[in-house]
């Protein structure tokens, strides 16, 4: 059992002998389920699962509330993000929020691993990003990993070009896939899943049931000021886990704003499957909801994408399009 006020010192047998949150990760062995207590928790560093603290395929380590509501893990502005390196956990009913700048809200760096019903949000780069170390051998990198319905919103760095909502990229193993999750208002892209030359190839990805809205754009409570940190909306999490942005006073362009961002640096990548919605993302044309750089293997795209109107393409009123394509 873990409690905003938990202590290491305590065995976490009961509400009253609760552990925080950083020990029972640090204890956590197959088959154990972590009942965290609904409400905040302030950190100020790094929340981590170390690499080799593994469930297995018939008793995972499971993270998520004792009640069914929401725990929230507010870094503060200064924190640096929770990162899981451990391989079969599934983590469910968390919101992760308010990184230092330049920091993802989440590092999924383990396999076999399922994140669902989770809220990413105003951290201070990407909302939830699966990728490894490029110093690894790829058999280390996440593979087979699966994000369900879960929601990355309003992420961004000061200099608003970097923080996607999700992303899959530069060190990402096969198999990962995302079902029935929302991207809006985030810096720069909905999905990326951008590779380099340097580490080669990504896994194929799936992304599948999902929506991009209104990326690269950003929510503020005020207007950007140079040098400064972004002010971020308040945000409240009913019980079902439905966000709502209070104060907000702006909205500002960002960064790229694809929808869904893919393929590598002058070099041939594969990437996956979609079949998802996009939908007023900010780079509607120059760009593209679907940005393609190049790829390789089979690919297959089942995608409705919805944009306003654009002065830049010579387009008017709402127009919707359609695509169920194969490119090889």
């Amino acid at each position: 059992m873990v409690t905003p006020d938990g202590s290491a010192a305590h065995n976490g047998t009961s509400a009253a002998d609760a552990v925080d949150l950083q020990t029972a990760l640090n204890y956590a062995a197959a088959g154990q389920t972590i009942q965290l207590a609904g409400g905040t928790y302030a950190l100020t560093g790094e929340l981590k699962v170390e690499r080799g603290r593994d469930g297995t395929a018939e008793a995972s380590i499971t993270l998520t509330t004792a009640d069914g509501s929401y725990a929230t893990l507010d870094f503060g502005g200064v924190g640096t993000g929770f990162s899981v390196w451990g391989n079969y956990w599934n983590i469910s009913k968390l919101n992760v929020t308010n990184t230092k700048d330049g920091f993802k809200g989440m590092q999924l760096a383990g396999s076999h691993c399922v994140l669902e019903q989770m809220n990413f949000y105003n951290n201070g780069n990407t909302g939830l990003q699966v990728s490894g170390l490029s110093t690894d051998n790829k058999a280390l990198w996440p593979s087979y990993n699966t994000i369900r319905n879960c929601t990355s919103m309003n992420n961004a760095d000061r200099a608003m070009e970097d923080a996607d909502g999700f992303a899959a990229k530069l060190t990402t193993g096969e198999g990962n896939v995302f079902d029935g999750c929302i991207a809006a208002y985030n810096a720069d892209d909905g999905w990326d899943l951008f590779a380099k030359a340097a580490t080669g190839s990504i896994g194929a990805v799936t992304i599948q049931n999902c929506v991009a809205y209104k990326n690269g754009y950003l929510m503020l409570a005020a207007e950007p000021v140079k040098k400064q940190p972004l002010q971020f909306p308040t945000v409240t999490c009913d019980a079902n886990g439905n966000l709502s942005f209070g104060n907000v006073a702006t909205t500002v362009e960002a960064g790229n704003g694809n929808g869904f961002k893919m393929g590598g640096t002058n070099f041939m990548s594969q990437c996956g499957r979609f079949t998802c919605c996009s939908a007023d993302d900010d780079r509607i044309c120059s760009s593209g909801n679907l940005k393609i750089n190049h790829f390789s293997q089979f690919f297959k795209i089942n995608l409705v994408i919805l944009c306003k109107w654009s002065d830049d393409c010579n387009s008017c009123s709402l127009k919707y399009w359609h695509t169920n394509t194969i490119l090889s």
